[in-house]
């Protein structure tokens, strides 16, 4: 109906100048409007990719009749002047909209509740679960059980005790609280510590948790780690190897001292158990010492005892010279 318009599938309308409706059971309504899309039975479930979200359909509950056109590729009109929907398959109007975000704007509830049943939780994904508060959990299976957990990736676990805990990567599992497992098949084993021994530490130390990027059947590297520079930062390989050549260059420095001690105090305290084995050189002709003390040798007696013993055997020998004793 209408100039130059054409309808040209079975049961099919056309109504306007220049209008066209290809299709079987098509409406091209208004000037220059076209219907041409074919309508198929499909379905298609709601997804977020990297270019935003995809609307998810599902035609296959109905007869599909055909589709109504106001306009064209490049061409649109408005509807205006329409009531609230109030079935399922009614057009909704710009209020209805607007209402709708406008409650999920002011909800108490500040995030949408996907197989959790608890106040302030996300769960995204299938099988993804859990009813404890302020919890994250975002994947297929994955399972958040301690209070405001977080678990992120395939098969996740936050156990019940891991309160604070967070497990990211497919088969992560933090299985202490305020603790934090990184990577795939990453767990923490054993958590915040209290008084514990660490290695070259005369002090007891204590932690408020554990970083893990791995398990005990797997480890990863840390890589592009910057420099420590506090207590208890972390240390990367450049800095150990400035440690160990100067624990090299002090090594070979000892080494270098041979047998020779110089610039000592004017005293040597507190040997333990004594000396044992002295051996003398060429230059040393004599070693005395002041001592009455159990097991000390005094050389100054030992002179005085052969100067008694010697002294009267002088007019028996016929070389007496070599035996004075000055």
């Amino acid at each position: 109906m209408g100039y130059n318009s054409v309808a040209e599938g079975d049961s099919s309308v056309a109504i306007g100048q220049g209008s066209s409706s290809s299709v079987d059971t098509g409406i091209a309504l208004g000037s220059s409007s076209v219907s041409s899309r074919v309508i198929v039975k499909g379905s298609r479930n709601t997804s977020v990719t990297e270019n935003g979200v995809v609307i998810g359909y599902d035609t296959t509950d109905g007869e599909l009749l055909g589709a109504l056109s106001i306009g064209d590729d490049g061409k649109y009109r408005q509807i205006i002047n329409v009531a609230d929907g109030s079935e399922a398959h009614d057009a909704v109007t710009v209020r209805q909209l607007q209402n709708a975000i406008g409650a999920v704007a002011t909800t108490p509830t500040k995030y949408f509740h996907a197989n959790s049943t608890a106040e302030d939780s996300l769960a995204v994904g299938e099988d993804s679960t859990r009813d404890v508060e302020y919890l994250l959990a975002m994947g297929a299976k994955t399972i958040v059980n301690g209070n405001a957990g977080i678990g992120i990736g395939l098969n996740t676990l936050v156990l019940a005790d891991a309160i604070n805990g967070i497990a990211i990567g497919s088969n992560a599992r933090a299985n202490h609280a305020d603790s934090i497992a990184m990577g795939n098949g990453s767990q923490t084993t054993r958590g915040a510590q209290t008084n514990y021994t660490a290695y070259n530490m005369d002090a007891p130390q204590n932690s408020v948790g554990e970083f893990s990027v791995g398990s005990e059947d797997g480890q990863r590297q840390i890589t592009n780690v910057a420099a420590g520079s506090a207590d208890t930062d972390a240390v990367n390989v450049g800095q150990l190897k400035v440690t160990d050549a100067q624990v090299s260059q002090n090594t070979q420095s000892i080494t270098n001292l041979n047998t020779q001690v110089t610039n000592l105090d004017t005293r040597v305290t507190n040997i333990e158990n004594g000396i044992g084995d002295i051996v003398t050189t060429g230059s040393t002709k004599y070693f005395k010492t002041n001592t009455d003390g159990a097991d000390a040798n005094a050389l100054r007696r030992v002179k005085t005892v052969l100067r008694l013993v010697l002294v009267p055997l002088l007019p028996l020998t016929t070389a007496s010279r070599w035996a004075r004793v000055p």
